[in-house]
Parts: structure tokens; C-alpha cells; sequence
């Protein structure tokens, strides 16, 4: 009998959230590729997009549509989180910078935390800089309407939630690191697309990119590469950081038939691999090149920087600092993750040198 009496119940809730938000569950989810780490829904009668990010939340759907449309929603979607499309944004990671560039929408982009870390001259002259504490009058003064920020907790400082001017401000949780492919991190540019009203124009750029991307896994199928076996990472606070077999970064040398070499696998499919370097050194080895990624353009200033770097001096090594500023700061980390389409070529170019032998790679470099 309590079992009919809580199913009975179900029902009715789920009515009345269906009465209080018909927007919502009329809408058709899209189908998304690769990436894993958000939803979107669209309501094509009424023109309203529903976002989710972090599916394992249900808490966090947000409602994108105009001023006068998401006024309308507000009287039977209480619970959602309405935001009219954005105009003047504040980006926190150089990772999202390319795909607003891709689109056209810079003009969208306002201000940036600790635009010092950029290296892009045109972006960094353009953008005005935020502390890396946000100044609520900052805010409010820059009109900011929107933050995408990897940090939950950008805007939860208890002094700036005071700020009832503050609440009209909304904030998305990117977390398009976690995903485990390079296209599923580049597929996030749909839901740039969507908040600069350019989704058409973001799918056609992941299509191309997609279908370039997989040509040149084809282009080296059959062929032998020239080194197979690698080891990833560098000493941070005297441990090995190695990223874990489910990264963007393990994919694509997989995708290419390149073996990863390292000490043992600790089956975690969130966060990188922490080692001690002898657990390292044990199995170097077994390796032939060292993939790594720092500012270090030359492999006397890598090696100098750690003098336990010495046990690695016969490995070939591979960093991503072929283009970096006079700060020191790659374009890596702004550009490449969003064009896997490209960066793949850069690891053609190194591990099947006669595929690519007139190419000039973007990213990365060997270090001599």
C-alpha cells in the first residue's frame, strides 16, 4: 500500500512541476558527440534553450532566451535559473578565449581575470583586467552579466552575495577540462554558440574540425611510427603529475597508436596521477620520448630546472612551448585546445615524420 502511496505521489509532483515549467519539458534534447559534461535542451516553440552543466547535478538547468521571453518564464518557472543572453562577459581561463574568436562574438567579452596570464597581445589589450578577488563594483560598473568560470565558487563570498545589485548576475561552472577526448573538450563551443546566439554557426566549426581531425587519424593508420612509447607529465611539488588514462591528452596520442608508459594505473577517471619520481625513473626505460608541458624552450633550461631531470637527458622531449610569449605564457593553452584538428598534425609531425614532412608545427616543439 505505501508503495502505490509514494507512486501516486511521484505523479502528482511530477505534474505540478510540469504546470510550473511547460517550457522545459516540451523541450527536445540535442545529441552531443563526445562531450559528457553538459545537456542542452531547445523549446522550439518559444525559441528558450535549456543548459545543463555537470549531469550528475539536477539542480542546475538554466533557461537562455530574450529579455521579453525570459520575462514570461519567470511566471511558470520559478525554480529554473533565467538568463537573457548575455552581452558583456568575464571570462577566468584563456581556454575559452579561441572559441569566442571562432565565433566573432570578442565584441561579447568585456573583462578577464588576471589578463596578465594571457598571451595574446590583441586579447590582452582589449579586455579589461580583474583582481584575482572580484571587486562586486567591478561588476556592476562593467555591466558584467555573465561569468563562465571553472571555480563554483567564484560568487559565493559572503561579502558580494550582500550585494543585491550582485543577484542579476549570473555565473556557468565550465568544466570542459574533465571531458576525456579533445573533441568533447572542443564541442564546448555549442554552448558558446548558444549564449552568442551563434549555435549554428559553432556546429558547422565542430563538424569541420571533427572530420579534419579523424582524416588525419586515417592518414596514419598503416604507417610505423618513429617513436612509440611515451612518458607524460613533470615534478610539481615534488611529485610526478601525470595525466589519467581517461584525459583529453591520453586520447589523442591513442587515437594515433602511440603507447603511454607509466608506473602502474590508479583507475580514476577524474584528476591527474600523482607518482614519486623514482616510480617514474623505474620505468623511463621503457620509453623513448618525453612529452611535457612548460614554458622551457630548450632542453638544458627543462633540465637545469630540477636537477632530477638529469635521469631523463636520453629522451627525446617534447614540450608545447613552440609558441610562447615574452611573459612566458604558450598559446597553447588558449588555442590548441579548442583546434585538436590541428595539434593532432603536431604530433604527425613528430611521430610519423614522412606523413607531414613540409609542415611547421603550431604547439610543440623538441627540445635540444
Amino acid at each position: 500500500m505505501l508503495k502505490y502511496f509514494f507512486l501516486i505521489l511521484f505523479s502528482l509532483l511530477s505534474l505540478n512541476t510540469y504546470s510550473t515549467c511547460k517550457s522545459f519539458f516540451e523541450s527536445k534534447e540535442l545529441n552531443l558527440k563526445y562531450a559528457k559534461h553538459f545537456q542542452v535542451k531547445i523549446n522550439e516553440a518559444d525559441g528558450t534553450w535549456w543548459i545543463r552543466v555537470g549531469i550528475r547535478s539536477k539542480k542546475n538547468w538554466y533557461a537562455i532566451n530574450t529579455k521579453d521571453s525570459i520575462e514570461q518564464l519567470k511566471k511558470q518557472c520559478k525554480s529554473a535559473q533565467l538568463i537573457i543572453y548575455p552581452n558583456h562577459l568575464l571570462l577566468t581561463s584563456t581556454t575559452q578565449l579561441s572559441a569566442f574568436s571562432d565565433l566573432d562574438q570578442e565584441n561579447k567579452v568585456k573583462a578577464f581575470l588576471q589578463s596578465e596570464m594571457i598571451s595574446n597581445s590583441n586579447w590582452r589589450k582589449k579586455l579589461i583586467n580583474y583582481p584575482r578577488t572580484i571587486n562586486p563594483e567591478l561588476l556592476i560598473r562593467d555591466q558584467i552579466d555573465l561569468i563562465l568560470s571553472y571555480d563554483s565558487e567564484i560568487l559565493s563570498n559572503e561579502d558580494l552575495m550582500k550585494k543585491s545589485r550582485i543577484k542579476k548576475i549570473h555565473h556557468f561552472q565550465v568544466i570542459e577540462y574533465l571531458e576525456n577526448h579533445p573533441l568533447a573538450r572542443m564541442e564546448w563551443i555549442k554552448l558558446y554558440g548558444i549564449l552568442t546566439k551563434t549555435y549554428p554557426k559553432s556546429v558547422q566549426i565542430f563538424n569541420v574540425r571533427e572530420s579534419s581531425y579523424w582524416n588525419s587519424v586515417r592518414s596514419v593508420k598503416n604507417v610505423k611510427p618513429a617513436y612509440n612509447k611515451i612518458i607524460l607529465g613533470e615534478i610539481l611539488n615534488e611529485k610526478w603529475v601525470y595525466p589519467n588514462e581517461f584525459s583529453d591528452s591520453i586520447s589523442i596520442l591513442k587515437d594515433l597508436s602511440l603507447e603511454v608508459v607509466r608506473p602502474k594505473s590508479v583507475n580514476k577517471k577524474l584528476g591527474p596521477d600523482f607518482y614519486n619520481f623514482e616510480e617514474v625513473v623505474a620505468i623511463s626505460s621503457k620509453a623513448k620520448v618525453w612529452i611535457t608541458q612548460n614554458i622551457f624552450t630548450n632542453k638544458k633550461m627543462l633540465l637545469s630546472s630540477n636537477y632530477k631531470y638529469k635521469s631523463l637527458e636520453n629522451l627525446k622531449i617534447i614540450n608545447i612551448s613552440q609558441k610562447v610569449n615574452a611573459d612566458g605564457y604558450s598559446d597553447y593553452w588558449e588555442t590548441a585546445v579548442n583546434r585538436p584538428d590541428l595539434l593532432i598534425k603536431d604530433y604527425i609531425y613528430f611521430f610519423y615524420p614522412d606523413t607531414l614532412k613540409q609542415y611547421n608545427p603550431l604547439w610543440l616543439n623538441e627540445l635540444k
